[in-house]
């Protein structure tokens, strides 16, 4: 049986049981993940635990809705064992009715067809790091190789940053470029650093250049053989000077030979998805799910 049940009620350590012995473990999918960034979320749950599909709510001129968490690509069902689209579609189904709006986004493993539902195809690009990085190297495009040469001929280094210097590196590169993401969002970003610091890994990398200056900066989550790109920045320097060709190539080779999945996290956006394939990523396909509730008078505004 799928129950709601509401945040208070929630039994986060058979959350996180389940999340970690999915099928389909993402890092987004942990409590302690889903408390920073989307604090009070509710959810549905399978008998005991056996699958779960949390429900990121907000509540605006008195309607309650289902919203994606910025910082968070994919969400849906986790699964112990395997569901196929009917039970996903119950899943869905049994989202409470008082949820008027629903704009959230699914996993990679959360795949069905149906008319009645709005589905939205978004694009991920992943690269299997088993391979020697020999093996690997051999699948990067030649606008990457080419790339990769440049930045090796520039003196950079790769040294270990605090990871709210990349923020601030991040906000400081990007604010003007993102205008819709307010300083509340980037601190709740912190926090969701430090929650994976604490509970997971966290891998945040700075980019030196000959005088040891920062020029670009990554932060990494490291969960369950999956490592996921969560921030990346460079500066005009670190552009010109191909830094971030410079990191991925020494990821790729540094990980290489283990039972590593890298996730690019996107991207839709043609110049970024370029870049994550021209290392040889594989592009995954995930949903949002869009479903409109809402009353008449104020349906028009979210069409």
């Amino acid at each position: 049986m799928i129950n709601y049940i509401t945040h208070q009620q929630i039994d986060k350590v058979k959350w996180n049981e389940c999340i970690e012995h999915s099928l389909n473990p993402l890092i987004y999918g942990f409590s302690w993940y889903l408390d920073e960034a989307a604090p009070n979320w509710d959810a549905l749950v399978l008998d005991d635990y056996e699958a779960v599909f949390p429900l990121t709510h907000a509540r605006k001129y008195f309607i309650n809705y289902l919203y994606q968490p910025l910082f968070t690509q994919q969400l849906g069902l986790f699964y112990k064992y395997l569901l196929g689209a009917e039970e996903l579609e119950n899943f869905i189904n049994s989202i409470p009715k008082k949820f008027r709006f629903v704009d959230i986004a699914l996993n990679e493993s959360n795949h069905f067809e149906t008319e009645r539902i709005d589905l939205i195809k978004r694009k991920n690009y992943v690269l299997d790091l088993e391979k020697n990085y020999s093996k690997l190297s051999k699948n990067f495009g030649d606008h990457t190789l080419r790339n990769i040469k440049k930045s090796k001929k520039n003196s950079l280094k790769i040294i270990p940053q605090n990871y709210t210097d990349t923020i601030q590196l991040y906000i400081g590169q990007k604010s003007e470029q993102t205008l819709k993401v307010t300083s509340e969002d980037y601190s709740r970003f912190s926090k969701i650093v430090a929650a994976i610091q604490k509970n997971a890994q966290m891998n945040c990398l700075g980019i030196t250049n000959e005088k040891n200056e920062i020029i670009a900066s990554a932060i990494f989550s490291i969960s369950n053989n999956r490592i996921t790109y969560q921030m990346g920045i460079s500066t005009k320097e670190g552009r010109e000077k191909r830094a971030m060709y410079f990191l991925f190539d020494q990821i790729v080779e540094q990980y290489s030979e283990q039972k590593y999945l890298l996730d690019f996290e996107g991207s839709d956006i043609t110049g970024i998805a370029q870049f994550f394939k021209g290392f040889g990523a594989t592009k995954t396909i995930y949903f949002k799910l869009r479903i409109n509730n809402l009353p008449w008078y104020v349906k028009w505004l979210k069409n």
